[in-house]
């Protein structure tokens, strides 16, 4: 036979329908449980995961609300007559703060009304939410009282 050449291949394939095909593609890695026991999942390789290799938690909705109480003092009085804050809301106790110098303090309370009393014989200048009001869950309110001379 003259002319003919035969073709050897270098390369083998392997036919794609008799490989099993576990690579779990509707896997999820934004979700709880995204679990697979392949390599290179979502819960297999961390740099491939969104969270980082760290599993997604639920998330929880607020029940509270904070209140930042800030006091701010520049005067020498404030050391000797301490400014006395009360805060009444849907708490079962009242909140009871004291400041003798500047300071802040973060008050979680129930949603509902709430009010605020300073008793101090220093005069005061109030800013923000600093007297009667309601606080929501998840909400962030804040009160800046002055000591004034």
């Amino acid at each position: 036979m003259t002319g003919f050449t035969a073709n050897i291949p270098t390369v083998v394939l392997a036919d794609s329908r008799l490989l099993k095909q576990d690579t779990n593609q509707s896997a999820s890695c934004d979700t709880v449980g995204a679990n697979s026991p392949v390599s290179g999942s979502c819960n297999q390789s961390a740099a491939n995961n969104v969270n980082n290799g760290v599993p997604k938690t639920a998330v929880t909705s607020e029940t509270t609300g904070t209140l930042l109480i800030r006091f701010v003092c520049n005067i020498p009085a404030c050391a000797t007559f301490p400014s006395v804050i009360i805060i009444q809301s849907a708490n079962p106790q009242r909140d009871i703060l004291t400041f003798t110098v500047s300071g802040s303090q973060l008050v979680t309370l129930d949603p509902g009304p709430f009010a605020i009393a300073v008793i101090s014989v220093i005069g005061q200048d109030r800013s923000g939410d600093c007297d009667i009001g309601t606080i929501k869950a998840g909400q962030h309110l804040t009160c800046t009282i002055i000591a004034a001379p």
